[in-house]
Formats: C-alpha cells, structure tokens, sequence
C-alpha cells in the first residue's frame, strides 16, 4: 500500500480476519486517527481534524451468513455514539427493504438490520444513482440485484433560538372539528395503511406525512371558503 500511497497512514484487520478485510487509508497531514476498536467486519476509529471537529468513523464488510451478521450489529450497538458525530459506512450485505432487491428478501434479516439502525440512532444518507449496487448469476440471465452498501450518519444537535422571529411557512396545525366529517376516519384510516419500508422512526414520520396531506386535502374540500358556502 505505500507504494501506491507513499507517506499516508493505515488501519486494517489482518489481524482479526486472516487476510485484512478493512482497510482505511488518510493523509497524516490533513486527518490523524486512531482504532478504537477493530473485529473481522467492523473498524472502528476516532479521526480529528486541527480545524473541524473530531467524529468517529466505522467501516463495515458484512459476513454472508446469519450468524456472522448478528456478530456485527453487537459491537455497533455496544460502541453507539451520542455526544459527537459519527458516520458507519460499507457493505453490510443484507438489505433494508423490498425497494433495495430485485427478489423478495427475507424479511427477518431486514428486521434485523432496521432496528440495529434504530438502536444506534443513525439515519442513513440518501443515494443518487443505480439502486442496485450488487450483482449474482449474471451469467445465466436471472440476475439477483441488491443494494448491499450503506452510509449512515449521527450528529449531535445545538439549537440556538435568535431574538429575531424569521417568518416561514405556517406550521401544520390539526383541528378537532374535522373530526365530524363524515370521510374523516377513512382520510386518516388510507394514510396510515399505506406501506412504508424503512426503519421504526423513518415509517413513523413517513405516515405523519400522509396523515398530513389527506387532512389538508379534507380541509380544501370540506371547510374552506365557509363564508362563500353559506
């Protein structure tokens, strides 16, 4: 690797997997780092910048199999970050919903996998591009397509409020007289069906969302323009 990155520094995990599944490179100059912890499937260290602030850094090459992947979600649970930023990315080899494979997944590994992402309090960062990042059986015209590889951030939050108010859009506010419409309990009953994959709080805040839009479509139809209809 020196040859190819001459003065730059590296982490690896020869020494748990016999031949170096991770390996994570940076410029001395610009980063330092240090391991804080190392398995075969998961690296993590602690990198600082002189002028940004310092984050954690976990790389992640899945096993294949069921039992190398509960072996994986116990360390990243067991070492979660809270006060400061953190970013968990690689290839996790399971998928998180049916949107990320051309076949049915099995949904218990799914399950798995959404709520070791739940636990940690990480959310993970949208892609551009191909969905599909993984191929198999290629050659015999029954391609199974997935998308194995994750990238998953935590930041700790510091809200400040300004003596200023900065006007915005006007907040959602939901009103209890639409609840003596007759279509008031079918809105919100066809929003919350809706099927939405992800983890617990990303479905979560994707029914709020429905819920919202039927409500402020209930309200157009139903009881706008009150003078105008009497």
């Amino acid at each position: 690797m020196n040859s190819y990155l001459p003065r730059w520094s590296f982490i690896h995990n020869i020494v748990s997997a016999a031949v170096g599944r991770i390996i994570i490179a940076w410029d001395p100059s610009v980063f330092t780092s240090t391991s804080v912890l190392s398995s075969s499937q998961h690296i993590l260290c602690r990198a600082c910048h002189p002028v940004l602030s310092t984050f954690y850094l976990s790389c992640v090459y899945g096993y294949n199999d069921v039992q190398g992947r509960q072996e994986l979600w116990k360390p990243l649970v067991d070492n979660k970050v809270e006060n400061e930023p953190r970013i968990i990315a690689g290839d996790f080899n399971p998928v998180r919903s049916r949107a990320q494979s051309n076949y049915v997944p099995d949904a218990t590994l799914a399950a798995e996998f959404n709520d070791c992402v739940d636990r940690i309090d990480v959310i993970e960062l949208a892609g551009h591009g191909c969905v599909f990042t993984w191929c198999a059986n290629w050659s015999t015209g029954e391609c199974c397509l997935r998308k194995l590889d994750h990238t998953f951030y935590h930041y700790a939050l510091s809200i400040h409020v300004e003596q200023e108010v900065v006007e915005g859009p006007r907040p959602f506010r939901y009103n209890t007289f639409w609840q003596s419409h007759l279509a008031y309990k079918d809105t919100v009953s066809e929003a919350w069906s809706q099927r939405v994959e992800g983890s617990r709080l990303e479905v979560l805040l994707e029914k709020f969302k429905s819920v919202k839009v039927g409500m402020s479509q209930l309200n157009k139809l139903a009881f706008s323009d009150i003078e105008g209809r009497v």
